[in-house]
């Protein structure tokens, strides 16, 4: 039986110091057997084989892989980031849409344990579509025709 020597470090003393990075995975992780969820972006340092995780809702939805980041690290822990370069996905992500749109409903729920999203489905061109809306919005009653305006997965504006 092999004897394991584990060396822990403490982060927050080592120096805090910056790299470019790009944006490679973004996905929802599972803590262990717990119900607990948490975001992790992935990033690969620039002219390294180094990668590292960039754990907040915040940046899980500003950010997209193929971007390019400005990080401040110390050790392994991602402290700060600033995005420098956007890349094509967030670019067809976040084009802005218009059509014509038949409301569906409305629904608020928990997307994910301590973050929870209200949500709007429409109909257009046939096709059912999602929406994240402001927690203020007042929906219309079901099957009312309109306008729709988004980009991303976020709602814009639904005149009617």
């Amino acid at each position: 039986m092999g004897i394991f020597n584990i060396k822990a470090t403490d982060w927050t003393t080592a120096e805090p110091e910056k790299c470019e990075a790009a944006v490679i995975e973004k996905s929802v992780r599972f803590s262990g057997w717990s119900e607990n969820t948490y975001p992790a972006v992935t990033v690969s340092v620039s002219g390294t084989e180094e990668k590292m995780d960039l754990m907040s809702w915040d940046a899980f939805e500003d950010i997209f892989p193929g971007d390019k980041l400005q990080i401040t690290h110390q050790s392994y822990m991602i402290t700060d980031y600033a995005v420098t370069e956007r890349g094509q996905e967030y670019r067809a992500f976040m084009e802005p849409h218009t059509d014509d749109a038949v409301f569906v409903k409305d629904e608020r729920r928990a997307k994910v344990r301590f973050h929870s999203v209200h949500w709007a489905w429409f109909r257009v061109n046939g096709e059912n579509l999602s929406l994240k809306v402001d927690f203020d919005w007042q929906p219309p009653v079901k099957d009312t025709k309109g306008r729709l305006a988004w980009h991303g997965d976020v709602l814009d504006e639904f005149e009617y």
